[in-house]
This record gives structure tokens, C-alpha cells and sequence, in this order.
């Protein structure tokens, strides 16, 4: 069956990935967040140390469907070769990228001995398993001893950890923990260099408790920086942009702070039967209003300068109420601000977190003493509760408590909004039988708290918040705006037919992989010659399109992935043994017709 393809036949980049190109590197560089700063950074200096895993292995994002298939991604110490440093220990590098490639080989041959034989693709796929990103190797005397004779002060360590689907972080070493390596390394250069620059090149948190017991000056949280990751970081170590990125979850100081520490995947009884017992208690909800102090919190992230916030007006319009904030640059160069607006709600007979956040904005990069104006919007719903046996959301009367910041951890009451009555805001219908009952952390009382006599306080107008309802009707089998020429077809389709549209193609068939490399799923092949209803290969890609990059169109208007060095280094883990070598067949020397090039873009990670 022929296939719709898109795909340009010139290599050259086109327009859209050079436009999203530039779009990857001022994203990258607006999300990253800097965690600590005594005042090294920016970097005045050019020439630096570089170690760590991440830093030519840079992690530009996950595994699974978080892969992505684009021309090219910027390491970090490509990024910061671009903008003019001076790298010193490229001995070490080069010795960790040996010890990365023979990692990977090691993988290799055992997969490739365990394999032999297997002729079923997703078997090979399931003993493959993935690659683990190697930590590091010593930096020995002989790596330093040559910066401290040259007067090199400042080194750039690199903490990086692979990610994707299928797997749940783990407090070990190597994961959640640091390995013996990092360990000592870190205290390495924490001796030896005077100044310590920390990246953090990881999809989610990991245990950084080394700070307490090391003089690091810096500690930067890159993610997973997308393709232009390593040019965004170059940007804001050398002060040509400012940090402005928040946390998107609190960093407790230890693992044992998170509330489900000894239920949590594989640290439960059952790790596929599980029980959510924090209930709304997660991340900062948890942390605030437990009383429990994370080491970095939820929304936070420092500046190489300082703002002032101000709210100035609060208003009811109708369901919604609007806030301003004034905020000004107070320090010496260009930044932007992110301005937090949390909620307190009544507490109520089950209880409430101390705060929740309600809506946020980001200003434009200001210059010192000039100032913008937030305009922040919420509905009634943000102030609501759940009651799951009402299947309604509540809001109760009371006072509800309106704090602005630039973290969960910094904000201050800014607002009172005073309910005399209850209010349902939104009625929906229990449909579905509850199932067991999961027996929730409880939050302690609350405690009472002075709030201050200037801050502006309005009456809410209940009779403009009115209750949404739903109706629960039977859905009919067309929509209303079917057309008679759809309904005409559908009509002519047997059962089997149906079936087969509505279950797709599966993502069981090996073939799949070979014309999308991420192909999720598929509706079906199966209707084309009887109905003429194409096929759609679905692509997973939720930091970019995670597509087979060279595609080559065959004479008969079928297409085959390219057989090409690119091809197979993306295709690598699905090339073990029988199965691999099948895989091989299917693929098309770009020879035997017309080569496509579809490259994605990496974007980093949100």
C-alpha cells in the first residue's frame, strides 16, 4: 500500500527546524534553573576544568517515547567550547568516552549472547533492556596538577542520569543516590579547585545532599536540555542570559522526607498493586503543610539579580477574580521574574494543604528599576474542594487566604476574599462503583497565623459563581454534524470491520518500527483496498517527534527506513541477534530509490 509522506528530499535543514532551533535554545535557556550562587557565576573566566558523565555525554532527553530522532544535539561541552572557553582537562574526557564505548560494547555482547537464537522482535526488545548511562571514572593527580600550575581556580563537574518509560526512579547509587565515583570525584575537585560549578543533567530530582559537607560555589539544574541544551547553558554560565527557570517539585534534603519513602514502587508490598495514600499531599502540599522543609522548594530558582513584588489590586469578575502585581528589577542587570499566586482555603471538617498554587506568570526580561505589571487570572474552581461522595466541588464558607511570592516557601498574604455562604461549584454524577477504600494521610491542624491589617480584602459575590452542571446522556452513535456521506459508509461496514477501525493495528507488529522508530500505535492497514481508508502509524513524542530520520521511497511508492549510519545508531537497541538482523532486511539502501529526511527537533525537557 502506498503512504502519504511529507518528509523533504534535500538534507539541508528547511525553515521550520531552523525556526525551532532557535525556539529549542531560548527555551532550554529560560527553564534551567539555578539552585545556588555564591557569586561565581557568571563566569568572568574562560579557561575551566571540565569532568563528569554529562559533560560530552550530555542527556538531551528520555528514553522510550521521550526519545527523539533530530539531526544533532549540543553537549554541554560543546556549548561551552562555542562560546569561547577554554576546556582544560580534555585528557579526562577523552578517557570517559573510551570507558562510555566500552560500556556499551560490554552491554552489547552480553544482550547479543543472551539473545542468540530468538526470532520474536519484542522478546529480543524485552532482554535487551536499557543502556545504563555510566557514571563516571577517578579524576586522577595528573588531571589537576597542570590547572593548579597554570592557575586554573574553577571546575565544572557534570551529574547525569538517564531516564525513560518502563522504569521507577530507586534510592540506590547510580539513581536517586550518587555512586562512589561522583562521590569522590566531587571531593576531588572540591580540594583541588577553588571555585566548583555543579550541573545537574537529570530528568527528575536526585540526592544532592553532598552540599552539606562540600564548598560547591554554584549548583545549576539543566534537565535534559534538548538538542541546543549545551549552547543555553553556555548562555547563561557566561552571563549573555539571565536564569529565570523555577522548580516544578520541592527537593527534599533526604528520601526518607517524601511521605510514601516505604511504600513507593518497589519499596511497597506489591509493586503493581499500590495504594496512592498521600491523596492531594504530594510535592509542596505535602512539604508546607506537613511542616516538613524541603532543601529547595516548590517554583524556586534564583537570578543573577533581585525583584520586588506588589500587589496592587484584587477584583471579583463574575466566576473569576483578577490580580496585578507590580514587580520591579531591583538589582543591577536584565532578568525576568516569575510571580506565584498560592490560595489558602477553610479548612474545614477533612482537612485542607496550607496552600495551593492558582495561577503564575513570567514578566518580560527587565531592565534594573524598571518594573511590569502581572496580570493574574483565576476562577472560582481553583478554590474549590472535592467531595467524593457528593461527587461535588465545594466551595466552603470562610476566608480564603491569597499569598504571592516567587516560591511556595516565600510568599506573603496579599489578600483575603471572605465566603459567608457555601457554594457548589461545579455538580457531576458518581457513574462508577468506588472501589476499595484507600486510607489517606490526614493533615495535622492548622495553625493559627497573623494576618496583617493593610492587605486588600473583598466580600465574594456568590450569586455570580453559578453551579456547572453535566448531563450524563446517552451519547448516540453519530454526532450531530455527521455528515449523511459518513454515516452512509459506517453504515456499510460489518462488524469485523468495525472492530478493526475502532482497535487500530496494535503495537505489536514489528513492522512499525521500521516505517515510524517510535511508532505508538497504528489504526489499521486492514480497510484500504475494501474502504479506502488510509493507515495513520501514530509517533510518540513527547519532547519531539521520535521519527525514523532517513526514509527511503521505493519505485513502487512503498517505503522502507534507510539503511544508513545514522538509521542504525538510533535503531541500535532493537538490532540484537535473529530478530536484528531481520529488522536489517526490511531496511533500504538509499540507493533503491528516493531518499527522505525528516530530522525532529529535540525540545527540552519540560
Amino acid at each position: 500500500m502506498k503512504k502519504i509522506l511529507l518528509a523533504k528530499t534535500k538534507e539541508e535543514p528547511g525553515k521550520i527546524e531552523l525556526t525551532n532551533r532557535k525556539l529549542a535554545r531560548t527555551a532550554a535557556a529560560a527553564g534551567m534553573v539555578l539552585l545556588e550562587n555564591d557569586g561565581v557565576l557568571p563566569l568572568k573566566e574562560k579557561k575551566v576544568a571540565l569532568y563528569g558523565s554529562g559533560a560530552r555525554m550530555t542527556v538531551k532527553g528520555g528514553t522510550g517515547s521521550g526519545a527523539v530522532r533530530e539531526r544533532y544535539s549540543v553537549s554541554i561541552y560543546e556549548g561551552l567550547k562555542a562560546a569561547k572557553f577554554e576546556i582544560t582537562t580534555e585528557d579526562w574526557l577523552d578517557r570517559f568516552d573510551q570507558f562510555y564505548k566500552d560500556s556499551y560494547e560490554a552491554y552489547r555482547q552480553d544482550v547479543e549472547e543472551r539473545v542468540k537464537g530468538i526470532m520474536d522482535f519484542y522478546q529480543v526488545l524485552g532482554m535487551a533492556g536499557q543502556f545504563q548511562h555510566p557514571t563516571g571514572i577517578p579524576i586522577e593527580k595528573s588531571d589537576y596538577e597542570k590547572d593548579q600550575k597554570e592557575g586554573v581556580d574553577t571546575a565544572i563537574y557534570v551529574l547525569a542520569r538517564q531516564a525513560g518509560e518502563g522504569n521507577d526512579r530507586k534510592d540506590i547509587p547510580g539513581d536517586y543516590g550518587l555512586e562512589e565515583v561522583e562521590l569522590k570525584n566531587l571531593k576531588t575537585v572540591a580540594k583541588e579547585y577553588k571555585k566548583v560549578i555543579v550541573i545537574i543533567n537529570a530528568g527528575g530530582v536526585i540526592d544532592v545532599s553532598f552540599m552539606d559537607e562540600l564548598p560547591v560555589s554554584a549548583l545549576v539544574y539543566f534537565v535534559q536540555g534538548g538538542e541546543e541544551g549545551g549552547n543555553a547553558l553556555a548562555d547563561l554560565l557566561s552571563g549573555k542570559e539571565n536564569f529565570s527557570g523555577k522548580l516544578t517539585t520541592g527537593w527534599a534534603y533526604k528520601f526518607s522526607d517524601f511521605p510514601s519513602n516505604t511504600t513507593y514502587s518497589y519499596l511497597g508490598e506489591n509493586e503493581y498493586e499500590q495504594d496512592y495514600n498521600e491523596g492531594i499531599y504530594v510535592g509542596y502540599r505535602y512539604f508546607d503543610t506537613f511542616s516538613k522543609k524541603p532543601r529547595y522548594p516548590f517554583g524556586y530558582g534564583l537570578s543573577y539579580t533581585e525583584f520586588s513584588l506588589t500587589c496592587t489590586s484584587i477584583r471579583q469578575e463574575g466566576r473569576n477574580f483578577e490580580v496585578d502585581v507590580a514587580v520591579q528589577n531591583t538589582g543591577n542587570v536584565a532578568g525576568k521574574e516569575v510571580v506565584q499566586l498560592y490560595a489558602t482555603v477553610p479548612f474545614g471538617e477533612e482537612g485542607a494543604e496550607l496552600k495551593r498554587l492558582i495561577a503564575f506568570g513570567k514578566t518580560q526580561s527587565l531592565m534594573p528599576k524598571q518594573e511590569e505589571t502581572i496580570h493574574l487570572e483565576f476562577s472560582a474552581d481553583s478554590l474549590a474542594k472535592y467531595r467524593s461522595l457528593e461527587a461535588s466541588f465545594v466551595m466552603e464558607k470562610g476566608e480564603y487566604l491569597l499569598r504571592c511570592g516567587n516560591s511556595s516557601a516565600t510568599t506573603a498574604v496579599v489578600g483575603k476574599l471572605l465566603l459567608e455562604n457555601e457554594i457548589v461549584t461545579e455538580q457531576c454524577v458518581n457513574i462508577c462503583p468506588g472501589g476499595e477504600k484507600v486510607e489517606e494521610i490526614a493533615p495535622p491542624p492548622r495553625k493559627k497565623e497573623e494576618i496583617p491589617d493593610n492587605i486588600i480584602s473583598i466580600l465574594i459575590d456568590a450569586e455570580s459563581i453559578s453551579t456547572v452542571e453535566h448531563d450524563y446522556e446517552k451519547l448516540s452513535v453519530y454526532g450531530k454534524d455527521t455528515s449523511e456521506k459518513i454515516k452512509r459508509c459506517v453504515e456499510g461496514f460489518t462488524n469485523e470491520e468495525l472492530a478493526r477501525l475502532v482497535c487500530g493495528g496494535g503495537t505489536s507488529n514489528e513492522n512499525l518500527q521500521v516505517n515510524a522508530m517510535g511508532a505508538s500505535g497504528t489504526t489499521t492497514p486492514d480497510l484500504f483496498e475494501t474502504k479506502k481508508i488510509p493507515n495513520v502509524i501514530l509517533s510518540d513524542g513527547p519532547a519531539g517527534l521520535n521519527l525514523t530520520m532517513h526514509v527511503v521511497e521505493l519505485p513502487d511508492g512503498f517505503l522502507k527506513a534507510g539503511l544508513t549510519e545514522e538509521n542504525l545508531a538510533a535503531y541500535k537497541r532493537y538490532l540484537f541477534g535473529i530478530a536484528g538482523m531481520g529488522l536489517k532486511r526490511k531496511m533500504a539502501k538509499p540507493e533503491d530509490g528516493i531518499m527522505h529526511y525528516q530530522f525532529a527537533t529535540a525540545w527540552p525537557c519540560s
